[in-house]
């Protein structure tokens, strides 16, 4: 029998999944929903900092035990608060600041609030969540679960104040070492 170890985040349990029957990620997904009531459509996984998307075959994954964490994305148009800590890159510290939400905003959306509450600029954004490097088009529901966040943002302490109106797309966003991480 082939076995995978699935901890699941809202509880911080570990269940041993029998993934005898079970190829893909969806048919992991459909199993947990009939195991443990988790909705296939409310259901992430992640795996050493990636999604993993429905159509990825398990057996390609190399998968070992306890490298699977699951996390159940919040519902959709539900509204939270959510604490940003930002920290500048040399190490010096910015007032923390809590910002309303809701799941259906995209991550777009999010860095503009960030530019009117701190001056940083979108394309000096870079935010992640579970270790995912969240992208711009996506709603915050693909990346936040029911755990409430908590952001860290890192940013260079000459992009504060320092707002122009850019229309940049994720690519240069990725040449920039600043981020977001959530607990």
């Amino acid at each position: 029998m082939a076995t995978l170890n699935v901890r699941f985040i809202a509880d911080d349990k570990v269940r041993v999944i029998d993934t005898t029957e079970i190829k893909t990620v969806m048919d992991l997904k459909s199993h947990i929903e009939k195991q443990h009531g988790i909705p296939s459509d409310d259901q992430i996984f992640v795996r050493q900092n990636e999604i993993l998307y429905d159509v990825i075959l398990l057996e390609f994954l190399g998968l070992l035990p306890g490298e699977l964490q699951l996390y159940k994305k919040i519902s959709p148009g539900k509204s939270i608060a959510v604490e940003v800590s930002p920290e500048l890159v040399e190490g010096k510290r910015l007032p923390d600041l809590v910002l309303g939400i809701t799941s259906d905003m995209s991550v777009s959306d999010l860095k503009l609030m960030i530019v009117k509450e701190l001056g940083v600029r979108p394309h000096c954004q870079n935010l992640m969540c579970m270790g995912v490097k969240m992208k711009n088009s996506l709603l915050l529901r693909e990346y936040i679960v029911e755990k409430p966040p908590k952001f860290f943002l890192k940013v260079a302490k000459e992009d504060l104040n320092d707002y122009e109106d850019d229309d940049e797309d994720d690519s240069h966003s990725t040449s920039t070492n600043n981020g977001w991480f959530v607990d």
